[in-house]
C-alpha cells in the first residue's frame, strides 16, 4: 500500500524533470539552428563590405586616372591602357557587388523568416482562392504610387519609338503587380536595384537632392518592418 502511494509523487517528480530537460533541449536546438542560419549571413556581410570597399577605391582610382588622361597624360598609350584596365576592374567590381548584395538580402530574408516563422500568419499560395488586396501593407501602395508617378513623368519627357514607350510602362505595371502580390524575389531584386541605383547616382558627381531624397524614401518603404513581414509570410511565385 505504501509503495503505491510513494510511487506517484516520484513519477510526478521525474515527469517534471523530463519536461525541463526536453524544454532545454528544444532551446539548445533552436540556438544551434539560429547559429547555423546566421553563419552564412555573417560571411556574406563580410564579403559585401570587402567588395564595397574595393569598388569605392576603384571608383576614386578611376577618377584620378581619368583626370590624368585628360591632363598631363593626354595622348599617352600607357595612360589609355591603364584607364581601360581600371575601368574594366571597376565594372567587374560593380557586377560582383550587385550579386553579393542580392545574395545578402536573400540570406537575410531567409534567416529572418526562419527565426520568426512561428509568429507569421498562415501562408497564402499564389493560386489559392481570391487574393486579399486589403492585406497589402500601406508602404507598398505608397511605393507603387511613387513608381507610377515617376514612370508617367519619364513617359511625358521621353522621346523615341512608340513600341519602347509602350513597353516600359507595361513592364513596370507587371513588376508592381507581382511586388504587390508578395513575390519575395521581386521584392529582393527591387531593393537591390534601388540601392545600387542610388549609390551610382550619388557617386556620379551631379546631384539632385530631390532625386536622392525620393530614392531614400522608396528604399525606406521597402524595408519597413510591416513590409518585410508581409513578404516573409508569403510563398507566392511568379510561376505559381
Amino acid at each position: 500500500m505504501n509503495d503505491g502511494r510513494t510511487a506517484a509523487p516520484v513519477q510526478l517528480h521525474e515527469g517534471k524533470w523530463s519536461l525541463v530537460i526536453a524544454s532545454a533541449d528544444r532551446r539548445l536546438a533552436r540556438l544551434k539552428v539560429y547559429r547555423s542560419d546566421s553563419r552564412p549571413l555573417v560571411k556574406l556581410q563580410s564579403l559585401l563590405a570587402a567588395v564595397a570597399i574595393v569598388t569605392v577605391v576603384l571608383l576614386f582610382l578611376l577618377g584620378a586616372v581619368t583626370e590624368w588622361q585628360n591632363g598631363a597624360g593626354r595622348g599617352s598609350v600607357g595612360v589609355d591602357i591603364l584607364w581601360r584596365v581600371v575601368w574594366v576592374l571597376y565594372t567587374l567590381a560593380k557586377l560582383i557587388l550587385i550579386a553579393v548584395l542580392i545574395a545578402t538580402i536573400r540570406q537575410w530574408v531567409v534567416s529572418r523568416r526562419r527565426s520568426s516563422l512561428r509568429a507569421m500568419p498562415p501562408r497564402q499560395s499564389f493560386n489559392s482562392g481570391v487574393f486579399e488586396w486589403r492585406r497589402i501593407p500601406w508602404p507598398l501602395w505608397l511605393y507603387s504610387g511613387v513608381v507610377l508617378m515617376s514612370t508617367a513623368l519619364v513617359e511625358a519627357k521621353a522621346s523615341g519609338p512608340i513600341a519602347a514607350k509602350l513597353l516600359f510602362p507595361a513592364v513596370m505595371l507587371v513588376w508592381l503587380y507581382f511586388l504587390l502580390r508578395g513575390v519575395r524575389w521581386v521584392w529582393v531584386v527591387t531593393i537591390a536595384v534601388d540601392v545600387l541605383g542610388l549609390v551610382s547616382y550619388v557617386t556620379s558627381g551631379s546631384l539632385d537632392w530631390k532625386a536622392v531624397i525620393l530614392g531614400l524614401f522608396g528604399i525606406t518603404l521597402l524595408v519597413l518592418p510591416v513590409t518585410w513581414r508581409y513578404f516573409l509570410g508569403h510563398t507566392a511565385t511568379v510561376s505559381g
